[in-house]
């Protein structure tokens, strides 16, 4: 798996350089666009969960986030400016079809330590208020993810209207 995962981060970067003209991607946005573009395998055993011990995030899949078939699309957004504790980064977007699931995809370096240095918490907002965070246990979850500096959060039935991303530097 390791230089399966080496070469499609490779295309990744050359992807992201040459198509979508971000010159110097930083390897959070690499990690992140080969985790919104992961596919779970079959388990019986993990339920609807995002992630977990057996497969992460699932198997790398190219297609789905280089050249997505439409409807779907893919925004790829590399931020440099750093958040101090209690800052907000917002983005908002539209979401004209609700034919294909929506899937957000948090990464960001941390220093090397035992647990999190810094940690952002990933909230999505859809246009009637409703509220998901990254990496939920279960639906309707609302618990902040302190240990992981990759959170994910999926939507499979996203109603159209103007959605809204806040990322929260909480510590």
């Amino acid at each position: 798996a390791t230089p399966l995962v080496a070469g499609a981060a490779t295309l990744v970067r050359q992807h992201l350089r040459r198509d979508v003209k971000i010159n110097d991607p930083s390897a959070a946005l690499i990690k992140a666009s080969l985790i919104a573009g992961a596919r779970r395998l079959p388990n019986p055993d993990a339920g609807e969960v995002l992630a977990d011990n057996d497969q992460g995030f699932g198997r790398v899949n190219l297609q789905a986030v280089l050249a997505p078939e439409g409807p779907a699309s893919v925004e790829f957004i590399d931020v440099e400016d750093a958040l101090e504790t209690g800052e907000v980064w917002h983005h908002e977007f539209v979401i004209s079809s609700v034919e294909v699931p929506l899937r957000l995809v948090l990464s960001y370096s941390d220093y090397p330590g035992q647990s999190l240095v810094n940690n952002l918490n990933l909230i999505l907002i859809s246009p009637d208020g409703t509220r998901h965070v990254g990496n939920p246990s279960s639906v309707g979850d609302m618990t902040m993810d302190t240990i992981n500096n990759v959170e994910v959060i999926q939507v499979n039935t996203p109603v159209p209207g103007g959605w809204k991303i806040e990322v929260v530097a909480s510590n």
